[in-house]
């Protein structure tokens, strides 16, 4: 169990205990407070999500294989071009700045016209990419509050903000240890249950 404390750019916090059900149960290698440290990393996961679904296939547009094999095989085709896009900005990353600094869709589009190029280096790609004029600010510790874009239910509505939605955050991670006696949990009780006598 973790107390994740979250401190906003204006000051407003919010601590709420979050409960985490794993099977790396050897503390020694995966200690608490390194696994709890993840709840951060969310983040990056669902902007991987965006990246493959709405910047490399295409906003709104649909698989065109008909058939289960031949979706699956579009589909493997997309995270194989996923992961070698992954891998431009890895390669260029290293030993220079975070990965993250680089922006997916630049590099896709440096791709796409080295592609078109077939005299385009990898090291051309880099440079491009590393641009510091196109590098992404740091934001490990940002949050994005749901928000629709029609305004119905108690949801805001991305049309009523003038500013971005996203903000930036910082994360207070307090593990607590669970008592001894608080680590085995206590059978469910059980309902007594009655037959009812047959007719005569």
């Amino acid at each position: 169990i973790c107390l994740i404390t979250i401190t906003l750019d204006d000051g407003t916090t919010r601590t709420e205990p979050y409960q985490l059900v794993t099977t790396l149960i050897d503390h020694h290698t995966y200690p608490a407070q390194a696994l709890t440290a993840t709840y951060a990393e969310r983040w990056c996961c669902e902007t991987s999500l965006a990246e493959l679904k709405t910047r490399l296939r295409g906003s709104h547009r649909l698989l065109r294989a008909q058939h289960p094999d031949t979706v699956r095989q579009e589909t493997y085709a997309y995270l194989i071009v996923y992961q070698a896009i992954r891998w431009v900005i890895v390669h260029a990353a290293a030993g220079r700045l975070d990965p993250d600094r680089i922006s997916f869709t630049r590099t896709l589009n440096a791709v796409r016209i080295a592609h078109t190029h077939p005299a385009t280096t990898l090291a051309d790609i880099e440079a491009t990419i590393l641009d510091p004029r196109h590098l992404n600010p740091y934001r490990l510790g940002r949050i994005y509050p749901r928000a629709l874009w029609k305004v119905f239910g108690s949801y805001p509505s991305r049309h009523q903000h003038t500013t971005p939605i996203a903000r930036n955050a910082t994360y207070t991670l307090t593990v607590l240890h669970p008592q001894p006696h608080q680590r085995k949990l206590a059978p469910p009780a059980r309902t007594p249950q009655t037959t009812a006598a047959p007719d005569p």
